[in-house]
């Protein structure tokens, strides 16, 4: 046992991240909207007590394991071989070929497709796309058209990424290292976790800037390696440099992070003459080249609005929970910036119905006045703010949380603008197999523990696991070579969709190598460790006591705003109109089919009343009496997107619900009796399931029906 506690640096670190590992996921339980549950299998009390022990022994058996592996690690900035390099990339393309075969000729994200737009000047509205990745995905469209089909470019576009992908992540692995066991772990999960291939498999600008970020860690990492000696190969120096040009042209405003990351080390760490004279050169010939060049190309200004995304989520939330409490004045001061009518259309997780409507060149009057408001509803509601941050980005950094149901997270196939292919004609190929990468993609998701590598909160947890062990040998000056990652996991707390896979991709694809390297380096000094005596054991039971009953409080104060009780109405007949289309109500018209799509109608109109009636188990059934059809779930399945409408009365499960009360006493959730995430949305004109959440187009007025 005191070996178990020999060293007070993992009893501490291993102490701070299960604790705030546990909060996060206690948070996750009960606050996130997008999945919580009134009846959990687990219980808030009980969670805490199971999960803060686990992950706390787990943590300690892994920093003492790292301790024990790491003295074998040869700390040298030489590579493996070339022929190791070789062996992984013969081994990913291997691995990843069947992707490619039912992937091919690629992807193509709905962004680039608005970027190709603007490039060959069919639309010109959207401007937040980088202006390079303008000229680089228009080029591609351009090039295939020459060549007779806009597909053949993309698809070579894509095989040279895909290619790209292989030959760096095959290089990263060789920069571990020390037991060549890490390496064939980590080359594991790239080789065997799907989205690796399909992303690299796409084209849009969040992996080709994925490539970017890598390149550039790979590139730092071994400049702290080695110092000098890294200048000594001159393709090297030129690498990074290329490098910071690279994530300048293919991110907007974020280039400043990698350099200032360069430029401390070099002057407050390595401090050697050449070292600093290369980073001198390299950060200003990367900044006059990122930032200039696109300017002289005439890029247009990027909208602020694009960087306000929780600011306007937290608007939202407030006028979706205390809109009552919004003064005259307030409302005058936001709505010069932003219209009322978006701000009532908030969805926790997604901030472009509110962002997209915000000016886009506002005032600096406009600007000053929206922040006012915004300021005097922060000093009022200050944990509203936090929780509408919170359900913002909770899929970022929690582990358990599943992917944003805004977008999948696999793009198979090309992803185009509604406007795209009416004004050049293109029509975009369908690969046969598409459907089996899918199918992969599900089972990913559902196998236990191999199924954590499909989501981003294990990357973002691996990423934190390698900065800690950093401190923990004193190699702090390896943070520098991961700084780019960083940036990325950093900048996906104000990312204007929770959950978005490719948002998060360039840090996902290095935080696997960062870890590696971590776990591969050796501490800075040979200094004995301490062990953990009684007095400091007692003290650290009672601050983790204390951290914990402080979360319990502020996580109480946050949740008090939900009630999430099954309701049971009185039986009879009523009319359900959703309360962002209020006037509105929810009908099924008469028709000879068994099934019929739902509409809206007048709350006077027949097809408009609903009887409520309950099962044994209290489940409630809505039957539509004028059409004499039930309310019905497509396929018995509570996924998101799945449609819902009327269907002869069957009695089965799939015409099961459950009413859950909110935090106003007139409005309610519908949620499918099976999975009570998932609840009744009728956005955008298509009644579907979507995944709990304080969206108005999720909230229902269940009003008794007027007697005839």
């Amino acid at each position: 046992m005191r070996a178990f506690f020999k060293n007070v640096k993992h009893v501490y670190s291993a102490l701070a991240l299960s604790m705030v590992f546990t909060a996060i996921h206690v948070l996750y339980l009960y606050v996130g909207l997008a999945e919580i549950r009134p009846d959990p299998p687990v219980k808030a009390d009980l969670l805490p007590l199971l999960m803060l022990p686990a992950m706390f022994v787990a943590l300690l058996l892994f920093f003492n394991g790292a301790d024990r592996s790491c003295r074998a690690a040869r700390e040298c900035g030489v590579v493996a071989s070339g022929r190791t390099w070789l062996s992984y990339f013969a081994a990913l393309l291997f691995f990843w070929l069947p992707y490619y075969i039912m992937c091919f000729p690629g992807g193509v994200f709905l962004d680039t497709s608005t970027a190709i737009s603007y490039g060959i000047g069919i639309d010109r509205t959207v401007v937040h796309n980088p202006y390079m990745q303008i000229l680089l995905f228009s080029g591609v469209y351009r090039f295939g058209a020459l060549l007779g089909d806009p597909t053949a470019g993309i698809a070579i576009y894509d095989t040279i990424q895909f290619l790209c992908y292989a030959a760096l992540l095959s290089y990263a692995l060789c920069l571990v290292l020390g037991s060549p066991r890490l390496r064939l772990v980590l080359a594991a999960v790239y080789a065997l976790v799907p989205f690796f291939p399909i992303y690299a498999l796409c084209m849009g600008k969040d992996t080709n800037f994925a490539l970017a970020i890598l390149l550039d860690a790979c590139l730092m990492l071994q400049l702290v390696r080695d110092g000098e000696a890294f200048l000594q190969r001159p393709w090297k120096p030129v690498s990074l440099t290329l490098s910071l040009i690279l994530i300048s042209f293919f991110r907007n405003n974020v280039i400043y992070v990698p350099v200032a990351a360069l430029l401390i080390h070099a002057l407050f760490v390595d401090r050697t003459a050449r070292v600093r004279q290369f980073a001198a050169v390299a950060c200003l010939g990367a900044l006059l080249i990122g930032l200039g060049v696109p300017k002289l190309f005439g890029a247009p200004k990027v909208p602020i609005r694009e960087s306000l995304s929780i600011p306007l989520q937290q608007t939202g939330y407030i006028f979706s929970r205390y809109e009552e409490d919004v003064t005259e004045e307030e409302l005058a001061l936001i709505t010069n910036a932003v219209p009322r009518s978006a701000i009532e259309r908030y969805d926790p997780e997604i901030s472009d119905p509110i962002k997209d409507q915000f000016a886009q060149y506002p005032t600096s009057e406009q600007l000053r006045g929206y922040f006012e408001a915004w300021r005097r509803q922060l000093l009022r509601h200050p944990l509203a703010y936090l929780k509408a941050a919170y359900l913002q980005n909770f899929a970022y950094y929690t582990p358990l949380a599943e992917r944003t149901s805004i977008k999948p997270h696999v793009t198979v196939g090309f992803d185009l603008s509604q406007w795209f292919m009416p004004a050049t004609g293109y029509e975009p190929p369908v690969n046969p197999y598409h459907e089996y990468v899918r199918r992969l993609d599900d089972i990913a998701l559902h196998v236990p523990v191999y199924s954590l590598f499909s989501k981003i909160g294990l990357y973002t947890w691996l990423t934190v696991i390698a900065v800690v062990r950093l401190f923990q040998l004193q190699r702090k000056r390896y943070i520098a070579a991961f700084a780019a990652p960083l940036m990325v996991m950093v900048g996906c707390l104000f990312t204007p969709v929770n959950g978005y896979f490719r948002y998060a991709f360039p840090m996902i694809a290095a935080a696997p190598i960062m870890l590696g390297c971590a776990l591969s380096l050796s501490p800075a000094s040979d200094e004995a460790a301490r062990p953990v005596g009684a007095k400091r054991a007692i003290g650290l039971v009672l601050k983790a006591a204390s951290v914990l009953a402080l979360g319990a409080g502020i996580a109480a104060v946050m949740v008090s705003s939900v009630d999430s009780s099954t309701v049971h109405l009185p039986e009879g007949d009523y009319t359900l109109s959703p309360v962002a289309a209020d006037g509105r109500c929810l009908a099924a018209p008469p028709t000879d089919e068994k099934g019929t799509q739902l509409q809206t109608a007048d709350s006077a109109d027949e097809a408009a009343r609903v009887h409520i009636s309950y099962t044994e188990d209290g489940e409630a059934v809505f039957h539509f009496p004028a059409s004499d059809k039930t309310l019905d779930v497509d396929s018995d399945l509570a996924l998101a997107g799945n449609g819902i409408w009327a269907y002869t009365d069957n009695g089965l499960p799939s015409q099961h619900w459950r009413i859950l009360g909110t935090d106003r006493p007139d409005e309610y959730l519908i949620c499918f009796r099976a999975d009570l995430a998932a609840a009744f949305d009728p956005e955008d004109g298509a009644c579907t399931l979507e995944k709990r959440s304080d969206s108005l187009y999720r909230r229902w007025r269940i009003v008794p029906a007027a007697n005839e």
